[in-house]
């Protein structure tokens, strides 16, 4: 008698286990290129666009840090705010143009800074955090 009880339980259990299964949902957003806003379908929720824009010039900060990090005697230090400006400027456009920071050549005041030097490397490492986008 035990065994048909027996039998039955462990049937009912099986039943049981069977219906639970793990089900993966697929949600699919389609988004045209250069579109902006927020999406969503069913439970899913993407926000597409935001700040795009470049990073802040942060001059202050670019010129503090030339000016702090100078060696005496250097070039850096005796020129002006407009010159060392500049510099970075064109610090940013040769990376953007993909040149190695090792081979960046800069002139400051109208004194050649040769690339590698430790103020052409202070120009490019301040400019690349500060100046360029």
């Amino acid at each position: 008698m035990k065994r048909p009880l027996a039998l039955a339980a462990v049937s009912l259990a099986l039943v049981f286990l069977a219906g639970c299964t793990s089900e993966t949902a697929s949600e699919t957003i389609t988004i045209t290129p250069g579109q902006t806003g927020t999406f969503t379908n069913g439970d899913s929720t993407i926000v597409v666009g935001g700040d795009a824009t470049d990073a802040p010039r942060d001059e202050a900060a670019y010129l503090s840090e030339i000016r702090d990090g100078g060696v005496a005697g250097s070039v850096l230090l005796s020129a002006t705010d407009a010159d060392l400006l500049a510099a970075g400027q064109a610090a940013c456009d040769q990376l953007a143009q993909g040149i190695d920071d090792d081979d960046i050549a800069l002139t400051v005041a109208g004194r050649t800074v040769k690339a590698g030097s430790d103020d052409a490397t202070a120009i490019v490492d301040a400019a690349s955090v500060a100046l360029c986008g």
